[in-house]
């Protein structure tokens, strides 16, 4: 699957998220864009694996089944740093239910994803647009491999597209 938000339809994705009456729900989807981690591990992040100072976060166990410390931008810490202000347990997205945290966003995805009018998407390719937006930028593959986790280059080029802007700015830089 190589499905990723373009640069219109991350507009209309982060418009709708923006819209978002409920803080909770609005920090997960930007958190998700902001770090390009894993659905998983960004329910289940707690203030315990944070350093807002140190701008990190450290994952305890990845699906590689060893603990991965993220970078943190200074977008993902001011949502961070908003969200500590109405903690309400050790889990960033708390929730009601038996977890302590977040279960499943399903509806809010689906109603942003409606408003926005974006089709065939999924949360996980949420992962995929962070990495795309990656390359688009022209930050080294490695990089990218570092920063979602990566154990293979091969991995890491499934996730990291070209957008068919980068590729038309490609063939226009062209001389002769």
């Amino acid at each position: 699957r190589a499905r990723f938000l373009d640069e219109v339809e991350r507009d209309r994705f982060l418009e709708e998220v923006n819209n978002l009456d409920d803080v909770i729900m609005k920090s997960f989807f930007l958190i998700l864009i902001y770090t390009g981690q894993r659905k998983t591990n960004v329910l289940e992040m707690s203030w315990n694996d944070i350093s807002l100072n140190s701008k990190k976060w450290i994952i305890p166990v990845t699906k590689t089944a060893e603990n991965f410390t993220v970078p943190l931008s200074d977008k993902a810490i001011k949502v961070l740093e908003e969200l500590k202000e109405i903690r309400v347990n050790d889990f960033v997205f708390y929730g009601a239910g038996k977890t302590g945290h977040l279960v499943e966003p399903k509806k809010a995805f689906k109603r942003i994803l409606e408003n926005a009018g974006i089709e065939n998407f999924r949360l996980h390719d949420l992962r995929r647009t962070f990495a795309s937006m990656l390359s688009e930028q022209g930050i080294n593959e490695f990089v990218i491999k570092d920063l979602l986790g990566h154990k293979s280059l091969d991995m890491t080029a499934i996730y990291a597209r070209s957008s068919a802007k980068s590729l038309h700015n490609a063939v226009n830089s062209l001389q002769g």
